[in-house]
């Protein structure tokens, strides 16, 4: 392998090494978070101070327990965490397999089969991300739903109702389509390196 490949890869592992010790930090957080949002005292005192919402740029400042139902927002949040931790998650093993990926690419070929898998389950997770990331933004939307009372905060005559938009990128279909195809090239390379070995 070149010796500059090679110190990339090394730098690269030493990165991904760093981000994989401040998910897992981000996951005990979380994990002492949820612990927090089962108590319903904590939970009603943490819902009940939230006190603006975001119109686009603008944020409207409410007065307390007026147009923002505490209660609803209470029992909402600890699903709120099990999403943000299911997403590191995700990300995490994401990391582990690009570390495993690095590992076996400087001890041996990076075409083998151990990267061709590692490669497919990547394109896997990128798929479970998106979908996901989707439900966390349809959630956030149903929360926000259930948990302001719009016709207190705006003028409730001139307001017939109110829709709240929902965008689904599909984007990472196509990030996740390049990693399985990848994992194919790699497989292929794989196949094509065992036959010259053979040969010679």
């Amino acid at each position: 392998m070149n010796k500059s490949l090679g110190k990339s890869l090394e730098v690269a592992a030493k990165l991904l090494k760093i981000a994989r010790t401040i998910l897992i930090a981000g996951l005990i957080f979380i994990a002492i978070l949820f612990a927090f949002s089962l108590s319903h005292s904590f939970m009603g005192a943490a819902a009940a101070s939230v006190n603006s919402i975001y119109l686009g740029k603008i944020e409207l400042f409410i007065k307390p327990g007026l147009a923002i139902d505490s209660a609803v927002l209470a029992k909402m949040m600890p699903i709120s965490f099990v999403f943000a931790a299911a997403l590191i998650g995700i990300i995490l093993y994401g990391v582990i397999l690009l570390e495993e990926i690095i590992k076996t690419s400087l001890s041996s070929s990076p075409f083998s089969s151990a990267v061709s898998r590692n490669l497919s389950k990547i394109s896997l997770l990128i798929i479970a991300y998106g979908v996901l990331t989707m439900g966390v933004e349809f959630y956030t939307s149903l929360m926000i739903g259930k948990g302001y009372n719009f016709a207190l905060l705006f003028n409730s005559s001139a307001i017939d109702g109110y829709n709240i938009k929902t965008s689904f990128d599909l984007s990472f279909v196509i990030f996740a389509a390049m990693f399985y195809l990848l994992s194919k090239v790699f497989k292929y390379g794989e196949e094509l390196q065992t036959l010259s070995d053979e040969t010679l």
